[in-house]
């Protein structure tokens, strides 16, 4: 009796471990499901990946390669969409060339790229098909797609491009929304540091309370504005001063700068010499804000 006991207790613990793992299994498929919203595409792609760690004899020619094709990409999942877009491609290319500026080299590489693949579509849906044959049409159409994918990436841009070649190019029309760049705001001005002989270091920050009002894209770069004023009044230089500046557009020197750091380097001789500056921000659209308060240093 105690045997048959212990024998109930092994086959029950068994059945128990198998259950077990049979829910888990379940509760993956449904984690994959869940995190794959997309539908069956997504859910095959993963199901591939778990397929070839399993059977990795499998490789990459399996039939679920095929189908695993993003739904959000340009380009068709099947060879038949991939080769009709392509002879779509190379004939409107064939038309508009001169208007794209289009290379005659990557066209011709194009018009090759598609016979090939034609010549290896015809033999693999046939009865005799083979590993080799398989094989051969996998070559052609990776190099097709990848071929098709840099001129995509590269010449179909907008402009030239307008709505109607897209369409004629069996693509979707490109979705452009620009970001609002505003005019700067906020004023910027620059700590002032010697470091050596006719030369100083400028290291721009945000005014004390306008740090506020950066708001995105504003603060793209900082022009700056600088002259030098000589202790005697000579000024021998164009980039010299007469007299003490009033105003920031008074200073004869500009710089355009992305730095958050910079260092002026200045004539020789110019030690002794007041260099005055001012500066502001400035946005990609050409957009400025103002000018902070004129601030000088005696270049050592």
């Amino acid at each position: 009796n105690n045997r048959a006991t212990l024998i109930s207790v092994t086959l029950i613990s068994v059945a128990l471990k198998k259950a077990r793992l049979c829910l888990q299994e379940i509760r993956k498929e449904c984690t994959i499901k869940q995190l794959h919203p997309h539908g069956e595409m997504s859910f095959l792609a993963v199901s591939k990946s778990r397929l070839l760690q399993k059977k990795p004899e499998l490789g990459c020619n399996s039939v679920i390669k095929k189908r695993c094709v993003m739904s959000s990409d340009w380009l068709p999942g099947s060879r038949t969409g991939q080769l009709n877009m392509a002879k779509v491609w190379t004939g409107v290319i064939s038309a508009k060339k001169s208007l794209w500026s289009f290379p005659d080299s990557l066209l011709a590489d194009l018009l090759v790229l598609v016979e090939d693949a034609q010549a290896a579509f015809y033999p693999i849906n046939s009865p005799d098909r083979t590993n080799v044959i398989t094989a051969e049409c996998n070559r052609v159409f990776g190099l097709l797609v990848v071929k098709m994918r840099f001129t995509k990436d590269h010449y179909f841009k907008s402009p030239p491009l307008v709505d109607e070649d897209y369409t004629s190019l069996l693509l979707n029309t490109p979705v452009v929304t620009r970001t609002p760049c505003g005019v700067p705001r906020a004023q910027v001005t620059a700590e002032i540091r010697c470091s050596g002989t006719d030369m100083l270091i400028l290291v721009y920050r945000y005014a004390e309370g306008t740090e506020h009002l950066a708001g995105p894209h504003t603060d793209i770069s900082r022009q700056v504005r600088w002259g030098l004023l000589p202790p005697d009044g000579v000024t021998p230089l164009d980039i010299e001063l007469t007299k003490i500046p009033a105003d920031p557009l008074e200073l004869p020197n500009v710089i355009d700068t992305h730095r958050m750091t910079d260092i002026i380097n200045f004539p020789v001789g110019s030690s002794g010499k007041t260099a005055f500056f001012s500066v502001r921000l400035c946005n990609g659209k050409q957009g400025y804000g103002p000018w902070c308060p004129i601030f000088h240093a005696v270049v050592p």
